[in-house]
């Protein structure tokens, strides 16, 4: 909504505070970020680990707190995902979107996750790990690490910190580019939650 979307750039005004273009679920090493473009499948794997029991920290934009730490940022926003639904997700997750539901226009569903699913307003989290999508039809899916320069290259284009010089942005998200990174290359969202959930139990 507008007054999110208002709250949201306030916040990343301050300092410390940066906007991120991803998704992110919380693990026990702490939030794993969901990273790519639009369209990777960031929204939708990000509510099938919800459902495996990965606790919803965002989906679209993460605030993060920026430091030697860095942490990430409960703004406990609702999920968006696409409609139509990928013919390849099954009916546990149809059920399960369907469920949480608040809002449903031809193109798009708002999903609105009960108390305990979702990271709270305003809780912080240490970051654990990042996640590069790459849906490009492997049949199996797989994580490869991914180089450090090429996190950093995803975090920059995701980054919104108008507050901070291009130098500032880049050094504020060093520590950030630090976690262990992953590319997931995947075709279907469900076997890829699977793999994540397993990789990161």
């Amino acid at each position: 909504t507008g007054s999110q979307v208002e709250s949201r750039e306030n916040l990343a005004l301050d300092l410390r505070l940066a906007s991120l273009h991803a998704a992110a679920v919380q693990t026990a090493a702490g939030a794993l970020l969901l990273l790519g473009e639009n369209g990777a499948g960031k929204s939708t794997l990000a509510v099938a680990l919800a459902m495996r029991g990965l606790r919803f920290v965002g989906d679209d934009r993460l605030l993060l707190r920026l430091s030697q730490r860095p942490r990430g940022i409960g703004l406990q926003l609702t999920a968006k995902l696409r409609l139509p639904l990928p013919a390849t997700l099954g009916p546990a997750f149809r059920r399960f979107a369907s469920s949480r539901a608040v809002l449903q226009s031809a193109s798009l569903s708002l999903i609105r996750f009960r108390p305990e699913e979702i990271l709270p307003r305003g809780k912080s989290l240490r970051l654990g790990a990042a996640i590069l999508l790459q849906r490009d039809g492997t049949p199996a899916p797989r994580l490869q690490p991914l180089p450090r320069t090429e996190l950093l290259d995803a975090l920059l284009q995701g980054c919104f910190a108008p507050q901070l010089t291009a130098v500032e942005r880049l050094q504020a998200l060093l520590p950030v580019a630090g976690l262990p990174g992953f590319a997931l290359h995947y075709a279907d969202c469900e076997p890829a939650s699977d793999h994540v959930v397993r990789h990161f139990a």
